[in-house]
């Protein structure tokens, strides 16, 4: 697998590595090993159960004219509102 001219800092094409870590990176082609069978030696990681709680119950509007001042600025400020 080959990379284009302008990929990596040294690529020959007058480019540098903008920091350590552009200096440092590898062609990911060239660090990966497909020569054997693959390691299933990862580590196990405990994850704690996630319980949620119930849902919220949807807030109460005392009036449809708690939002009017809000269309109003909407209006204003260009938007385009069903009427």
């Amino acid at each position: 697998m080959t990379t284009p001219p302008s990929c990596g800092p040294s690529s020959g094409a007058g480019t540098h590595a903008a920091d350590t870590r552009d200096a440092q990176a590898r062609n990911i082609a060239e660090v990966l090993d497909f020569t054997g069978p693959p390691s299933l030696a990862a580590p196990r990681y405990f994850v704690a159960p996630f319980v949620a709680g119930p849902a919220c119950a949807p807030a109460q509007l005392e009036s449809a004219e708690e939002w009017g001042g809000l269309k109003d600025k909407a209006i204003a400020d260009g938007w385009s509102l069903p009427t």
